[in-house]
């Protein structure tokens, strides 16, 4: 029963937002559109959004009216058998825990100048954390690391919970840059050293409603700057001595970047009947290329994530089992 009061007011939240967005959003008929289209005015991002996201909540309200209609077709009430409890596991005594950490160092002096290592700790804990590292460098100027802590709740046999972040610096004191002709033919293959931070995000959350209704969500917010210095063209790459690889070089272009992107996956499966299934998702895309510089400013570019025009999809995946 508890179960059926949770999905009846999950279904009509969901409702109550789509209706609202579709009373107080943008609306395919505003009088602005309505004149661009009549002006014969190319259309921007944000009318094309103003469009496909209204019908979307109309179309996405009905299925969700439609499923709170029908669910005491779908909606088992009994309640499911209680699991058995796991026995925690045996906690590992001092002298492994020492041997553990006099491999760690051993392994990381040997394979310095490059590390690579993850510490994590009990799979079978309602919260599971982890971090990994990596770190390299060339000896020339070039360093790349990077830090990737995650976390992973189980509140309940039905809920998980997934989030984790990346955070990157790519120091290359040799990247391409391009290729440049002079009038006479001539090719100069310019090269830079670039100055490179990347920080993104993963979140997944999945949520077993009953037995046959599910949701999966799936979210990556991701920025990634360059910033562009001391520029080279190659003159030999296969001389020995690295500085001779190299000359200065006189670029006049913009080579700096700042790129940011989101993505979510949204999948709502229900299984009507044994064996037969009915799948609604919805995919979210947005990307921006930005030239004018290559710094990295957390809020600046994770508050203009959601700026730029959106690309969404929605599929509808239906199969029907036939006992022959």
């Amino acid at each position: 029963m508890a179960d059926a009061k949770r999905v009846r007011s999950l279904l009509l939240a969901a409702i109550a937002l789509l209706l609202l967005y579709a009373v107080l959003g943008d609306k395919p008929w505003d009088p602005e559109l309505a004149e661009r289209v009549a002006s014969g005015k190319p259309l921007r991002a944000k009318d094309y959004a103003a469009s496909f996201e209204w019908w979307a909540c109309v179309v996405n309200a009905a299925l969700a009216a439609a499923l709170l209609a029908t669910r005491s077709r779908w909606l088992e009430t009994h309640a499911a058998p209680p699991l058995e409890a796991l026995a925690p596991p045996a906690r590992p005594s001092g002298a492994a825990l020492g041997l553990v950490l006099a491999a760690v160092i051993a392994l990381g002096a040997a394979a310095w100048p490059r590390l690579q290592h993850g510490l994590w700790d009990d799979e079978q804990t309602t919260a599971r954390i982890a971090v990994a590292g990596y770190y390299e460098a060339d000896g020339q100027g070039t360093h790349r690391r990077n830090v990737n802590p995650w976390i992973n709740l189980r509140p309940s046999s039905a809920i998980s919970l997934a989030a984790g972040l990346r955070y990157e610096i790519n120091k290359d004191d040799a990247q391409w840059v391009e290729n440049v002709e002079n009038d006479g033919g001539s090719t100069h293959y310019v090269f830079g050293r670039i100055d490179q931070k990347t920080v993104a995000m993963t979140l997944r959350f999945n949520y077993t409603m009953t037995p046959n209704l599910s949701l999966q969500t799936y979210a990556e917010p991701f920025v990634s700057s360059g910033d562009y210095t001391k520029f080279r063209e190659l003159v030999n790459g296969r001389a020995e001595k690295y500085p001779d690889r190299y000359q200065p070089y006189d670029y006049t272009g913009s080579a700096d970047f700042n790129i940011r992107s989101f993505r979510t996956t949204n999948v709502l499966r229900w299984e009507y009947k044994p064996g037969s299934q009915l799948f609604l998702v919805w995919q979210q895309g947005r990307y921006e290329k930005v030239n004018d510089y290559g710094t990295f400013q957390f809020n600046r570019d994770f508050g203009g994530l959601f700026s730029s025009a959106s690309r969404n999809v929605f599929l509808v995946k239906f199969t029907y089992w036939v006992n022959m």
